[in-house]
């Protein structure tokens, strides 16, 4: 199957339910996030600035700025919806996204979810910027689709001056290394460097994996 059509039918597949895991951080893997890094450094500085408000809708005032890739402004679980952005940074991307797609879909419960259920689907992806000298705290997610996908982490742009702390945890991950973080827990990146960072944030959904009772959260 090429990547151009395993990539189309992860972005189209719907289904529900991923979970919460035991720790902070764990390690995907790893890819080669330079052809990433080449695009994001030719942005222009608007760029950045075409969407003024968060995840959620409210206003940025935290140092940070996003591009969407793959992202509604309903956080719907299913059928996600292709920004205009992702034409651009789709085939640097690739990469990444076949990792972290193996990753959770060729596990044995992977394997065995996918044949039960269907193959799994990035239902988000942004590109998210933090200015140097900023931190940006972040919540517990509650939301239906936020507690059941799993969030993953891609340094693009990052040195050894950026922390993220995820459930009192500190980790300074380089550039290419894939991390999913747990985002049932609060988590805080602190850019101590020169410059602004960039990571690839991603949202992967393993169709039919079950929610603990004690996390999950409907709204």
């Amino acid at each position: 199957i090429s990547g151009q059509r395993k990539l189309d039918e992860a972005l189209s597949a719907s289904g529900h339910e991923a979970m919460d895991f035991d720790g902070n951080f764990q390690r995907v893997g790893s890819a080669n996030a330079e052809p990433t890094r080449a695009f994001v450094e030719k942005l222009s500085e608007e760029s950045w600035y075409q969407d003024t408000s968060n995840v959620h809708g409210l206003p940025r005032d935290d140092g940070s700025q996003v591009i969407y890739l793959v992202h509604d402004d309903q956080m719907r679980h299913d059928q996600p919806v292709r920004q205009p952005a992702l034409e651009v940074f789709e085939r640097p991307i690739w990469p990444i996204l076949a990792v972290a797609a193996d990753f959770f879909d060729g596990s044995p419960e992977g394997l065995a979810l996918s044949e039960q259920h269907g193959q799994g689907y990035f239902v988000r992806a942004r590109l998210l910027r933090i200015l140097n000298g900023a931190a940006l705290e972040t919540p517990a997610d509650t939301s239906f689709s936020e507690v059941r996908a799993h969030r993953v982490h891609v340094p693009v742009l990052t040195s050894d001056r950026v922390e993220f702390t995820v459930g009192g945890e500190t980790l300074c991950i380089p550039a290419g290394e894939i991390y999913e973080v747990n985002n049932c827990r609060p988590r805080r990146i602190l850019n101590r460097g020169a410059k602004s960072c960039v990571h690839l944030v991603l949202e992967y959904v393993r169709k039919g994996e079950a929610v603990p009772q004690d996390t999950a959260v409907t709204g």
